[in-house]
């Protein structure tokens, strides 16, 4: 191929005629034919390329911004709702606020993605509401107990085997805040909450008391639903996702739960990172100093006019800084960041 380029380069150059107007007419130049023409390299120059300025994008990160097109589709129990955060199911059943019964077309949703340019698709396995669109055998809030194909059917290894069939890689969303799960917050064996409306701890507790005596742990259930999404080879495109979505929202009264943040990302990087013998570890976003995709204006979908790839973070306090100052409260970034985000 190189060869094929190179003896194109020199016939091109070869053919090439120049016109140009004068005042007596035209007058055409022929350019100096070049037999050796494409066999230069900067390196036979001495052209060294330039130094990078700072922090640069990750292989996965570079791949993220040539690629250019990602789908992301919310749908769950809010679809059939008309709501955003499904805060108010309170006790209803699966199958009362989840309506697909039959004839998911994920092969049509993903060729027609595919056909228009896209490269990738986030979907929400579990938004705010802990909804499951995948059979979690970690709550019966999930498609299963919905009706789904009777019970047997699965939306999240629906759309997987059509992101496989026809190569879209795959972004998870599985949101950290859960209003249904009943390990969300502290709570005693008498199910008191341990913790007052400000998210603080009541009594004068201890953090370190109010988790020991807390009966049922969240970060387990939340690290095992990574571990059961993850870890199957019937999820993601080929068995692999290339981004995950924690989201940092929370809503009233949601404050009283901390999250274990470096056990998940540990969990995530185990099957989707270096770890597992691909080329970079998982793209992660909203996930605080461990951030590597963020918006580039706001969720509005406004940008700043200038904007920047980086933000400054502080592992030890596993906090992130990207300069939310610009027009309508849009993210800039720092140009002098230490991290590529």
């Amino acid at each position: 191929m190189k060869e094929r380029m190179k003896r194109t380069g020199a016939c091109l150059l070869a053919a090439v005629m120049v016109s140009v107007m004068v005042p007596d007419g035209w007058f055409f130049v022929r350019a100096e034919e070049r037999a050796d023409i494409g066999t230069e390299s900067l390196e036979d120059f001495g052209t060294e390329p330039p130094e990078a300025w700072g922090v640069t994008p990750s292989p996965n990160q570079y791949r993220y911004q040539k690629e250019e097109l990602a789908a992301f589709c919310h749908f769950g129990p809010n679809t059939y709702n008309e709501v955003e955060w499904g805060e108010h199911y309170g006790d209803s059943a699966p199958g009362e606020i989840f309506g697909l019964r039959d004839d998911f077309k994920a092969d049509q949703m993903i060729r027609t993605l595919k056909n228009a340019g896209f490269k990738k698709l986030i979907i929400t396995a579990k938004h705010h509401d802990g909804f499951c669109l995948w059979n979690s055998k970690w709550t019966d809030y999930n498609v299963a107990k919905a009706g789904y194909q009777d019970g047997e059917g699965d939306v999240l290894a629906d759309i997987s085997a059509a992101c496989t069939k026809y190569d879209m890689d795959m972004g998870l969303y599985l949101s950290p805040w859960d209003i249904h799960e009943p390990s969300y917050g502290y709570y005693d064996a008498e199910g008191n909450s341990l913790c007052g409306s400000n998210g603080q701890p009541l009594n004068n507790k201890t953090w370190a008391e109010v988790e020991e005596l807390d009966v049922l742990n969240y970060n387990d259930y939340y690290n095992n639903q990574l571990e059961e999404i993850l870890s199957s080879e019937k999820y993601g495109n080929d068995g692999h996702f290339v981004e995950v979505w924690m989201d940092g929202a929370k809503g009233s009264g949601a404050n009283a739960q901390n999250y274990e943040f470096q056990r998940w990302f540990e969990t995530i990087q185990k099957y989707e990172g270096r770890e597992a013998g691909f080329d970079d570890d998982c793209l992660l976003f909203g996930a605080e100093a461990y951030t590597t995709v963020r918006w580039i204006g706001n969720e509005l979908g406004l940008a700043n006019e200038e904007t920047w790839s980086k933000s400054q973070v502080d592992y030890d306090e596993n906090t992130i800084e990207s300069n939310k100052s610009g027009t309508n409260g849009t993210t800039i970034g720092i140009p002098e960041g230490n991290k590529w985000t």
